[in-house]
């Protein structure tokens, strides 16, 4: 009887594992950008003016096998920043795992002036073997875009702001004593 239920859970067992590999092979390997759990985050979080800006793009993917194939952005006027990301995917029939990529895009902005700011982000993700070399805006006709916008402020930093009202300070120290 003993003999009989362990070949029982075994044959059982090897089913599972079938019907696991026939899901797992199932799968398309051009995942989708899950846009839910993307986060864009402006460091550090209240800029200065003496401070270098990046906005940080954290991309999950449903499946293995991503990679950033570039980014850039541009200032579309003196406040207004456009940042492009664009995602390397694997082409289908890729073998890739049945995991989770998780990637971080960094666009350094350096230093800004004071003001506020919007940035739109488009990230477009295009199979390896049509990813062109240099990424141009012509691809997000092909492949539409996640699009994203946001805010932040810059404001000065603190030691300006001390020498700007101190020397408000001799300004009207020296018009009272002539």
């Amino acid at each position: 009887m003993k003999l009989v239920k362990h070949r029982n859970i075994k044959r059982l067992f090897v089913l599972w594992l079938y019907a696991l590999a026939a899901v797992v092979l199932s799968q398309p390997a051009h995942g989708q950008l899950n846009l839910e759990p993307v986060t864009i985050s402006v460091l550090p979080g209240s800029p200065t003016t003496a401070d270098d800006v990046v906005i940080r793009h954290d991309l999950v993917f449903n499946t293995g096998g991503y990679s950033v194939g570039g980014s850039n952005f541009t200032f579309l006027d003196p406040f207004h920043i456009q940042i492009d990301v664009f995602v390397r995917s694997p082409n289908p029939g890729d073998p890739v795992t049945q995991a989770f990529t998780f990637l971080k895009v960094d666009s350094e902005l350096g230093m800004l002036a004071p003001g506020d700011y919007q940035y739109t982000s488009r990230v477009a993700t295009i199979p390896r073997g049509q990813f062109p070399d240099p990424p141009t805006d012509a691809i997000f006709s092909q492949f539409p875009p996640a699009i994203r916008t946001g805010q932040f402020t810059v404001v000065p930093e603190p030691a300006s702001l001390s020498l700007l009202a101190i020397g408000g300070w001799a300004l009207t120290r020296r018009q009272r004593h002539p």
